[in-house]
């Protein structure tokens, strides 16, 4: 779908870029360092644990730190290299889980 999208020059804003939070190292579930993500019904019914998720979470920290930024620069930057992407939501609730 992506090519085609590309190639039809359809835009595309993605959901989620950040995984809920969970590329930003904020956490998910009965751990997590923000409320929204401990109490959120929808968010608990989303599988962001398999080992997929687990093997990008690390590729995305790994990246971080070697260029001295955070995982959601990483994930963003990621995002918005797609020629299709034209914009993004990052929902971010605080300026520190975002600047460098």
């Amino acid at each position: 779908m992506m090519p085609l999208r590309a190639a039809q020059g359809i835009a595309l804003i993605p959901w989620s870029p950040m995984a809920r939070g969970d590329l930003a190292g904020t956490g998910l579930g009965g751990d997590a360092k923000i409320l929204r993500a401990r109490t959120d019904p929808f968010g608990h019914s989303l599988d962001f644990g398999t080992k997929q998720d687990e093997a990008t979470r690390a590729r995305v920290n790994d990246v971080a730190e070697k260029l001295g930024v955070k995982p959601t620069v990483i994930a963003l930057a990621r995002v918005m290299s797609k020629p299709y992407v034209t914009a993004s939501t990052i929902g971010a609730s605080k300026p520190h889980n975002w600047t460098t």
